[in-house]
C-alpha cells in the first residue's frame, strides 16, 4: 500500500494537508481553526465553544433538517470539537463522499445562520456541559491543573467557557 503526503499553501495563507492511502475505501476530512480558549478575552470565554455548537443548527445553504439529511446520506460521521488552541470540524466518510462532506464543513464555516432562537437553546446545552465537568473527575482535574499551572493566563481559561459569559452572549457577539 502506497502513501502520499502533500502540503499546499495558498496565497491567502490557507494550508491544505493531504495524506493518501492507496486502496483505503474511507476518507477523513477536517478543518482546523486557530481559535479557542487561549485566544479569547475574559469577556469572550466560551464563545469559540458556543459557535462550534451553533454552526450545526443551519447555514444559508442548508437548514438543520438538510444538514441532518446530508450527514445521514454520507454514511459516516460529522462532528466538531473545541480545544484550547483550536476548533476542529471533521468528517469520516466513504472516500467517494469526501467532497460532499468537505462542502458541508465549509458551509459551517462560511455561512452559518446563527439564529437567535437556536442561540438560546445552545446556550442551555453549553451551560449543562459546563456543569457536567464537576461530575467528571478527569475533566475537573484537567481544569484545576490548567488553572494551577497557568494562573492569570489564557491557558487557565476553561475550554467550555465561563457560565456567566455563555448565558449572556448576544447574537451580535
Amino acid at each position: 500500500m502506497t502513501q502520499e503526503f502533500r502540503k499546499t499553501t495558498f496565497n491567502n495563507g490557507l494550508r491544505v494537508l493531504t495524506e493518501r492511502h492507496e486502496g483505503v475505501p474511507s476518507a477523513t476530512v477536517g478543518v482546523w481553526i486557530e481559535a479557542g480558549a487561549v485566544y479569547e478575552k475574559p469577556e469572550e470565554r466560551g464563545l469559540s465553544h458556543l459557535l462550534e455548537h451553533m454552526v450545526f443548527k443551519g447555514t444559508s445553504r442548508r437548514s438543520l433538517q438538510q444538514i441532518a439529511a446530508v450527514s445521514d446520506s454520507l454514511g459516516g460521521q460529522i462532528n466538531a470539537c473545541t480545544e484550547r488552541e483550536l476548533v476542529c470540524f471533521h468528517a469520516r466518510v466513504l472516500a467517494e463522499q469526501a467532497p460532499l462532506a468537505l462542502e458541508l464543513l465549509c458551509d459551517f464555516l462560511t455561512c452559518p445562520t446563527l439564529d437567535a432562537r437556536d442561540l438560546e437553546t445552545e446556550k442551555h446545552v453549553v451551560l449543562e456541559e459546563i456543569k457536567s465537568v464537576e461530575d467528571s473527575p478527569e475533566e475537573l482535574v484537567e481544569e484545576l491543573f490548567q488553572q494551577t499551572i497557568w494562573p492569570d493566563s489564557a491557558w487557565s481559561f476553561p475550554i467550555l467557557g465561563a457560565p456567566e459569559n455563555v448565558a449572556h452572549f448576544p447574537r451580535a457577539t
